[in-house]
């Protein structure tokens, strides 16, 4: 009986082991790439998973998680329409509001929020770390004299790039990455390469309260060809690409491009659409030659959903830092690949909406011509709003509510974000004027 049952339970063994090895070849000919790399990913995959669903039970780890924004969570009666916070809307309720007199919009600079259905880590303001890596950066008053965000991350791009020659002699941590280290070391001729400089320039420009972000390009989606970067610019209301280890960007028809645009107008046999803007400081002969070899890297890509390695040190496995806590862009054009990267489903879950705000509009209960504003934003580090009105008076409030008080004439209302840096975001803006027609 037991050497039956022995028997049964190595068959079973065998069974498992010959299946699991079928699937390896199947896999490995699907997707044209070698068996022992097949056989490699599934084992990581399922060691992460495991790791996932004990987090997921009990998670050891509590991350320092930067302030994005007030949330409005007040229970108020709305009118008919709800908190469409519509042109349409905005207007009927300054009618209902003052029924005997004539009503017209002369603004309405308000859009919704683009969100992403991910959740991005970003670097908090607090950690004192980052204000030794903001003296680092010696270029502060000039970056400050710069007439727009866009221009300033340019030249602490170009900065970054001035530092170190391209190579690879020098050490750093991925998952504790600090860049006064790799900066410390560039003083003694230690030479980085690409990811390197993009992680460095993510969170120099991050100690002055620009938002960035981590990305890899592959010209096959196995390989890591090369890294850049992506920042949010309030000047252009989009997230654009930055490449500091090659010190340049990308622009077509006289705007600067992100990975997606890039990758889109390559695949389409567009590339000529593309203008390459260099920065100042040039490197190496061996990089200036290889630039026009560049397109073909924006085959695949995927962005790493934080930029918060200076501040949460998650264990090894943890789905904050594993292939799950990276987000892939699957193109239907280009071949399929293997991986187990979380995929975006939408642009909007690759390119979501920074320091900008959302005004929704309801009527409020107080007798009078009155609204209730309810403040959306998504500001990471978010400290106040600065919202002024037509009597020129600014106010500053962390509230996630306001209250509009409207009268006969003209009535404008502006908001925008302020980060915890001082770096102020996109303004919203609107205004109705209420001409007397009889008793208001």
């Amino acid at each position: 009986m037991v050497i039956r049952k022995r028997k049964l339970f190595l068959s079973l063994v065998s069974f498992t082991i010959v299946a699991a090895l079928s699937s390896v070849v199947v896999v490995s000919e699907i997707y044209s790439i070698p068996a022992s790399y097949a056989s490699k990913a599934f084992v990581r995959q399922m060691s992460l998973e495991l790791i996932r669903g004990a987090v997921t039970v009990a998670d050891p780890f509590t991350p320092n998680r930067a302030l994005t924004g007030p949330v409005d969570q007040e229970k108020v009666p709305v009118q008919a329409g709800g908190l469409d916070g519509g042109s349409d809307h905005l207007l009927a309720l300054v009618k209902e509001a003052f029924p005997l007199a004539q009503v017209s919009l002369d603004r309405y600079d308000n859009r919704p929020l683009i969100t992403s259905q991910y959740q991005f880590g970003y670097q908090t303001a607090s950690d004192p770390k980052l204000v030794n890596i903001r003296n680092l950066l010696d270029i502060r008053d000039q970056v400050a004299r710069q007439e727009n965000d866009f221009q300033q991350i340019l030249l602490v791009t170009d900065w970054v790039n001035r530092q170190w020659r391209h190579g690879s002699t020098g050490k750093f941590d991925p998952t504790h990455f600090d860049a006064s280290t790799v900066l410390e070391q560039s003083k003694y001729g230690a030479t980085f390469w690409c990811h390197v400089s993009a992680m460095t320039l993510v969170q120099i420009a991050g100690s002055l309260g620009f938002q960035g972000r981590l990305l890899t390009l592959s010209s096959d989606g196995y390989s890591r060809d090369h890294a850049v970067t992506e920042f949010w610019s309030n000047t252009y209301r989009k997230w654009v690409m930055f490449d500091p280890d090659f010190n340049l960007y990308y622009a077509s028809k006289g705007e600067p491009l992100n990975v997606l645009e890039v990758h889109n107008l390559v695949s389409e046999g567009k590339g000529g659409l593309i203008r390459v803007v260099k920065g100042a400081h040039r490197p190496i002969q061996e990089l200036e030659s290889r630039i026009p070899e560049l397109f073909r890297y924006f085959r695949y890509f995927k962005v790493d959903l934080r930029n918060d390695w200076l501040t949460n040190h998650y264990f090894p496995g943890h789905p904050a830092r594993s292939d799950k806590a990276t987000l892939y862009w699957p193109d239907r054009r280009e071949p399929v690949i293997l991986h187990f990267n979380t995929e975006a489903n939408t642009v909007a879950d690759l390119y979501w909406d920074l320091n900008n705000v959302y005004l929704q509009f309801r009527r409020d209960l107080s007798p009078g011509g009155r609204l209730s504003v309810s403040l959306q934003t998504i500001t990471p580090n978010f400290s106040h709003y600065e919202i002024g009105d037509d009597t020129g008076k600014i106010v500053k409030s962390s509230s996630s509510r306001y209250g509009w008080t409207l009268h006969a004439g003209h009535n404008s209302l502006s908001v925008r974000p302020v980060n915890l840096f001082g770096v102020k975001g996109i303004e919203s803006k609107v205004a109705v004027s209420i001409r007397q027609g009889g008793s208001l």
